[in-house]
């Protein structure tokens, strides 16, 4: 499996709440054994490929203009609210396990 993340701005450029919560679900995944990929579309960085703390990170420059400015408060609300759900869908007998669900879980409300 790999995973790919898409964020506006990364490290080293940049250092707030955003891609410290992408740097921390990349390496725990990668503790996994699942790779991942930043796409980051707003860097001071020069164009192309590098990596932070081992992390792959692909950044594409502004011209692609992928994001919009949004309020700040109605996107944490809205993961907030999207996390709070899963005990209407998630399944303790299913394929992923109690323990596994709430470490999961725990990565979205990490700051």
């Amino acid at each position: 499996m790999k995973v790919l993340f898409i964020t506006q701005t990364f490290f080293p450029s940049y250092s707030g709440g955003t891609e410290t919560y992408l740097l921390n679900v990349a390496l725990e995944l990668a503790n996994r054994g699942i790779s991942s990929l930043i796409l980051c579309t707003n860097s001071n960085e020069k164009d192309g490929l590098y990596s932070y703390k081992g992390i792959p990170v692909q950044n594409v420059g502004k011209e692609l203009n992928l994001f919009k400015e949004v309020d700040h408060k109605f996107a944490v609300l809205t993961i907030l609210s999207a996390v709070n759900w899963i005990n209407q869908w998630y399944k303790p007998k299913g394929k992923m396990k109690p323990d596994e669900a709430v470490e999961l879980k725990a990565l979205f409300v990490k700051d």
